[in-house]
């Protein structure tokens, strides 16, 4: 049965850009938002630190030698530069896919 509001989390793979290597794949579990806060969200990215924004997305991940939480998101995006950039195009085009399938 379709549901009219969706899961609060849904878990996507991000392909992590690696300096000098071929991009990693990292299982993120990310934060829906509805429309109107996506909007809202990407309106109000500009000037915001990159450990901030990207926590207001994603509420985890799996398979990684550390765990989650602001500090250790800190340092993932701060190693690979290439990190934020990718994890909110992720997150942007699961949004869209879902709203395709639906």
């Amino acid at each position: 049965m379709f549901s009219i509001d969706p899961s609060p989390t849904f878990t996507a793979s991000v392909a992590i850009p690696v300096p000098g290597g071929p991009a990693q794949a990292l299982t993120l579990v990310f934060r829906h938002k509805r429309k109107s806060e996506i909007q809202r969200f990407l309106d109000g990215a500009a000037g915001r630190e990159d450990a901030d924004l990207i926590g207001e997305i994603v509420a985890g991940w799996k398979d990684v030698d550390a765990e989650f939480c602001a500090d250790n998101l800190a340092r993932l995006l701060d190693a690979y530069p290439a990190a934020a950039l990718a994890i909110l195009e992720a997150w942007v085009d699961a949004l869209g896919r879902a709203r395709e399938k639906n």
